[in-house]
């Protein structure tokens, strides 16, 4: 077998990992519905007579979410993070043409960096330049959050200028696997929340009223805050709908945006998808590049 069917075999064990961690999504999908259509909080709507009138709305959380979703996350994401380090340990073994020492195999991560200089600082030390070439930390560098942000800057991109590396690598799956398996590390459970994904109004027929609506409290909510409020200037009042979704407190998406553009399963399976999508990225710049080569165009596309 030639090193690329090696490493592309599904019964390999980070491919074993990755198909173990989809498994425990369907769990997690499961738990996750189960959960919602129990109808675990709702939000009433509190009247001030006016004009204007006032709405106030009230959260309130009539069953928090079960201990059994946290785990089965922990699962999902030890199982990932897994895999990345497996593979990564197999083509630096490779790349260097012999089995790595005790020593050499703790040193053997596969980096996740928000920035260029933390990607750099994570190969200062001697033993991790030991084993890692200049062709493995270019491969490397290709499946990094913060890569196409900086060959947009390179090129002199308009739009770069605006984006930060955080944003970023907010919004970069491999990046929220980071965070989320930093705190596996750490033997703490991952806590779910509910968060807003979307809210909108309906008018009677025939109807424009004025409305300003404003969010009082930032999510995560506790059981009876009192979380918007809708002030209606003139005409019937809308019917308001908000729709809320379970989320992975601790995931860094959640750092910059009030409202959730993914439930948790969605997340989730957009994690699980990028993972697979990174490791054959890994796969195949190692087998294209030459030895010590530090060519930048990239093979394949990173998301």
């Amino acid at each position: 077998m030639t090193p690329e069917s090696t490493w592309t075999d599904p019964s390999s064990a980070w491919w074993a990992k990755h198909a173990h961690a989809r498994e425990h999504w369907e769990r997690l999908d499961q738990a996750e519905r189960e959960y919602m259509e129990r109808k675990p909080f709702n939000i009433k709507e509190r009247n001030e007579t006016g004009p204007p009138i006032v709405v106030e709305f009230e959260f309130h959380e009539v069953e928090p979410p079960p201990v059994a979703i946290s785990l089965v996350l922990g699962d999902i994401v030890h199982n990932l993070r897994s895999a990345l380090d497996s593979l990564l340990l197999s083509i630096v073994s490779y790349d260097l043409g012999r089995q790595l020492t005790e020593d050499e195999e703790r040193q053997c991560q596969w980096p996740i960096c928000a920035t260029p200089a933390e990607f750099e600082r994570f190969f200062e030390g001697k033993a991790r330049r030991q084993i890692f070439s200049t062709r493995m930390q270019g491969c490397l560098r290709y499946v990094q959050p913060f890569y196409w942000l900086e060959q947009a800057q390179k090129v002199g991109s308009a739009t770069s200028s605006d984006l930060s590396w955080e944003s970023e690598a907010a919004t970069d799956s491999l990046y929220v696997l980071q965070r989320l398996s930093n705190l596996d590390k750490h033997r703490r459970l991952t806590v779910t929340a509910v968060w807003p994904s979307l809210l909108y109004w309906i008018n009677e027929a025939g109807s424009e009223p004025r409305v300003d609506w404003r969010y009082l409290k930032p999510p995560p909510w506790s059981d009876g805050d009192v979380i918007g409020r809708m002030t209606i200037e003139s005409g019937p009042s809308p019917r308001v709908v908000q729709e809320l979704v379970l989320v992975a407190l601790e995931s860094p998406a959640h750092d910059h945006q009030r409202e959730a553009h993914h439930s948790l399963t969605k997340e989730v399976d957009r994690l699980i998808d990028s993972v697979a999508m990174r490791m054959s990225m890994l796969i195949s710049d190692y087998t294209c590049r030459t030895q010590g080569s530090d060519v930048e165009e990239p093979h394949a596309t990173s998301g």
